[in-house]
Parts: C-alpha cells; sequence; structure tokens
C-alpha cells in the first residue's frame, strides 16, 4: 500500500478501539544484514516527518504536544499544519513570515522550512484546549519567538502555542547551564559534565537556565494526558526520557519521537540505546527507527547486550507508540507493515 493512501482509506483502523499490552514478542527477521535495513528505510537524521501523519490518522483529536528542544519551532509548526491546518502555520509560513525576518533566513538543518502544504484543508476535527508547549532553554531563540508571535502569528496561534525558557532534563527542578547563543547543536551541561557536550557548547559563554522534567510538568499544569512529545536535546534525551517515565507507566503519554546521537553525545557516552528501548518498553512503548521510505522495528529486534541494535553511521530519530492506550495497538499493527524488518508470517 502507497504511503499516502493510507490517510484516505479508513479501513486500515477498523481496529481502532483495540487496548492491549502483549508481552515483548519479536516480530523481526533476522534474514536481512544491518545495511539492507538501513539502506532499505533509507535512514538518516532528517528522516521521518511524514510518520507523524500515521498518528494523526489515529488521533485526529489530539490535542496536546510537548516539544522538547524547540529551537526555532518548525517541529511545533508541522504539528499546527496536520492538527489545525485552518491557522495557515507550517514550517514555511514560519519561516517566510517570521525567522527569516529575525535570523537571516536560517531554514533548519535538514531544511525544515521547505515543509508548507498540508495534506488538510480545514481542521478534520474540533479540538478544543489544543496547544503545543515548547520548551527551549536557549535565551536568545526564546526571544526571537515571541518577537515573531507579535508581528507574524495569529492570535489563535499565540494562544495555543505556549513556549517556556526552560530546560528540561530527568532533575525535577532547579537550574542547568546553557549556552547563551542559536546554534542548532546546543546543549545543557552538568556540573563536571562539559566534556560530554558539543564542541561548540563548550566554547560558548554559559548562563543558568531554569530546569523541569516532564512528570513534574505533567503535575505542575495538571495535564491528564499528552498526545505527542518530541525530543531533541542533543545527546540529553535519556535524560529526559527518565524524567518522563511516571507519566509513561501511567499510561498519559500516547507517542514520543527521541534522538541518538551519533557518535554519541551526552547520555549515549555513557548508556546504550537498548537501555531506552527497554525502558520504554517496560512503559508499554513500542519503537522503530524512522527511514525516509520505511520503519526499522526496534523493540524486541535486537539483543539487550547491544550497543546498537544496527550500525548506523549517523544520528536517527526514533519513535515509540504505547500499546496500552485506545488505539495504540491498531497503529502499531499498522507500522509493523512498514517496517523493513518484520517476519514473513506478520503482515
Amino acid at each position: 500500500m502507497e504511503l499516502m493512501s493510507l490517510f484516505k482509506d479508513k479501513t486500515n483502523v477498523d481496529r481502532a478501539n483495540w487496548i492491549f499490552d502483549p508481552p515483548a514478542q519479536t516480530k523481526c527477521s533476522a534474514d536481512f544484514d544491518d545495511s539492507t535495513l538501513i539502506n532499505e528505510a533509507e535512514v538518516h537524521l532528517c528522516s521521518g516527518s511524514h510518520w507523524l501523519r500515521f498518528f494523526h490518522l489515529f488521533y485526529p483529536e489530539a490535542s496536546t504536544f510537548l516539544d522538547i528542544g524547540m529551537n526555532r519551532g518548525y517541529w511545533a509548526a508541522d504539528v499546527f499544519a496536520i492538527w489545525r491546518p485552518s491557522l495557515g502555520l507550517n514550517p514555511r509560513s514560519l519561516f517566510m513570515d517570521g525567522f527569516s525576518i529575525t535570523q537571516g533566513g536560517y531554514c533548519g538543518w535538514c531544511g525544515d522550512c521547505l515543509s508548507s502544504e498540508s495534506s488538510y484543508f480545514h481542521d478534520t476535527l474540533p479540538i478544543p484546549n489544543f496547544k503545543v508547549y515548547g520548551f527551549e532553554a536557549s535565551r536568545d531563540l526564546v526571544r526571537h519567538w515571541e518577537i515573531n508571535t507579535k508581528t507574524a502569528m495569529s492570535e489563535d496561534v499565540r494562544r495555543e502555542w505556549e513556549v517556556i525558557h526552560s530546560a528540561v532534563s530527568d532533575l525535577p527542578g532547579g537550574t542547568v547551564m546553557f549556552p547563551n547563543g542559536q546554534d542548532e547543536a546546543q546543549s545543557i551541561s552538568r556540573e563536571g559534565a562539559d566534556s560530554l557536550l558539543p564542541s561548540s557548547t563548550r566554547t560558548a559563554e554559559m548562563i543558568k537556565v531554569d530546569n523541569t522534567n516532564v512528570d513534574e510538568f505533567v503535575k505542575v499544569r495538571s495535564l491528564d494526558h499528552i498526545d505527542f512529545m518530541k525530543i531533541d536535546v542533543n545527546g540529553h534525551d535519556l535524560s529526559v526520557l527518565r524524567g518522563s517515565m511516571g507519566s509513561i507507566m501511567a499510561n498519559k503519554i500516547k507517542g514520543l519521537i527521541f534522538e541518538f546521537t551519533s557518535p554519541p553525545l551526552a547520555d549515549w557516552l555513557t548508556h546504550k540505546l537498548s537501555d531506552a528501548i527497554g525502558m520504554l518498553n517496560e512503559g508499554g512503548m513500542t519503537c522503530y527507527l524512522m527511514g525516509d521510505k520505511k520503519l526499522v522495528r526496534l523493540t524486541g529486534c535486537f539483543a539487550e547486550d547491544h550497543d546498537t541494535p544496527f550500525d548506523v553511521p549517523t544520528t536517527f530519530n526514533a519513535m515509540c507508540v504505547s500499546r496500552r492506550v485506545e488505539r495504540g495497538a491498531a497503529l502499531i499493527e499498522l507500522l509493523d507493515v512498514h517496517t523493513v524488518n518484520r517476519m514473513k508470517n506478520h503482515l
């Protein structure tokens, strides 16, 4: 089945009300070598934004998103383009109407600003209390966002997109050190851990920034759920995941994306990808490596003692979906169909 046809064929969600949490199962074939998997899926750092539309297919009513490591806001703009297209915000419009004015036309590492057209002309459902919470530790980037919201964004967008000047980790509060700049590879610094950071971060002026974790934020804001969470914090993704596990174990988070850095940075210098996948599996989540064309299933598909499941010579993104929430199992079944390493009898 062609990828985009899934967004028109509603027969794919006939079993969308399934809720179950099966034991970890190997639904992967061992008949592929690493390079075959990666090449067939076309995995690279910038893969995968279109997979978010699968999530919309099953959760068109989604209303609560966390964008952790918001940077210039292109991912959040993509969320608006998919769930709230009537507002007219998308990565291209964000670039043309706002950030190009104050940031010299920077389009994002992956050319994020080139994404423009939504598949939808009108909102598919009325979504009360729609909210995207963007966390950004860079003081400069938050200031630019504040300027642009006043000049280039509608009142509805300003109401539904809240940006919080804060770092996010596994710590419940306090402050962390963060570089004062606009480098897309900026990262927090813990005391005595500067050697874990990108060189650009180590040489920048460091300032104190407020810190929180996801579980604390959920508690303070009295959120009963998070539909989807994006994590892109340049090597500290595992720390953010650890600070989210209370919410994940309570089945409050339906889906998420996190980044694995190669060569490894920060958390990934001292922990393995399998640590993250195993932890999320215990929380009822099934994870996939995201490619341009297909997915590579991670959960249940590699030995726990492997440093990485596959030999991927680049940074990549992994998407995880909870099988314990309504419609989660059906979404996972659909995603399994689009993996390159599925078993022949599991179609």
